[in-house]
This record gives structure tokens, sequence and C-alpha cells, in this order.
């Protein structure tokens, strides 16, 4: 689940409907049902640095390896900005620096990626390789 920092917004992975589903909080209702494809799940979900309604998705592919298909972002409408990257899993905001980080443990980098967010999607700032030691799960919250 992600929140969006507008606080207007709720995205919960569905892993099973390869989908992300939009939670209208101030309307207490359901928005739409954004797919991701077929064979392709959320593996991390999280707020997007200056567009306070919208959720960045690392999805990925668990029948291949590494399994990365792309961090994307969509707004709550279902509508996809068009550039996407390699962000690595468990995606997470960071307010105070408006970043994003995700992290790469299925390749032998090892690394800790930061991005932010255009108008067209996921920007790459920096990536630092060895930053991880070996297949680790961080698990947040």
């Amino acid at each position: 689940m992600a929140l969006s920092t507008s606080g207007k917004y709720l995205y919960l992975a569905l892993d099973g409907a390869n989908s992300v589903r939009v939670y209208n909080i101030a309307k207490a209702a359901m928005g739409p049902m954004i797919s991701l494809g077929s064979g392709i799940t959320a593996a991390g979900l999280s707020a997007v640095p200056g567009y306070p309604d919208s959720v960045a998705v690392e999805r990925q592919n668990r029948s291949i390896s590494p399994s990365e298909n792309g961090t994307v972002i969509f707004d709550p409408d279902g509508m996809l900005r068009k550039n996407a990257i390699n962000g690595g899993h468990s995606l997470v905001f960071e307010p105070l620096t408006n970043r994003m980080y995700g992290y790469e443990n299925e390749i032998s980098s090892y690394g800790l990626r930061t991005m932010t967010a255009d108008k067209d999607g996921t920007v790459e700032e920096g990536y630092s390789e060895g930053v991880l030691v070996g297949n680790v799960h961080l698990v947040s919250g």
C-alpha cells in the first residue's frame, strides 16, 4: 500500500489481479483498477515527490530473473506517465529530500537507486553500487 502525499488516495497492490487499485479516501470509494500487464505485479509502491496525488510502482515479473520490469508513475485516474527506469525493489518516498529510493539485490551490483519524478515519469538521480551485501530483503513499517 501507499498513501499519496496529498492524503487523498490510497493505492493497493493486488498481486492476483496483476494490478493496483485506487481508493479515493475523501469519497470513501474505490477508483480505477490499474492493470500492470500480464504476469506483472507490484514489487513496491511509493508516494511521488512533487506529484501529491500520484503513485510510483516498481513492476516485477516473477517468472524471470532479474524480475524488475521498471518503475512507472500513475495518476489517480489510471493514466501512465511515459518514462520508466529500473528502480529496484521496496520503493520508499522520503519527504525531507523529496526523493524515492529503491534497492537492487537481484544482480551483482547490490546497489541503492535514488529517484525523483517529472511530468513524464521517473527520473534517476543516482546509483550507488555495493551498498548491500547479498540478497537481503528490506522490511518497511
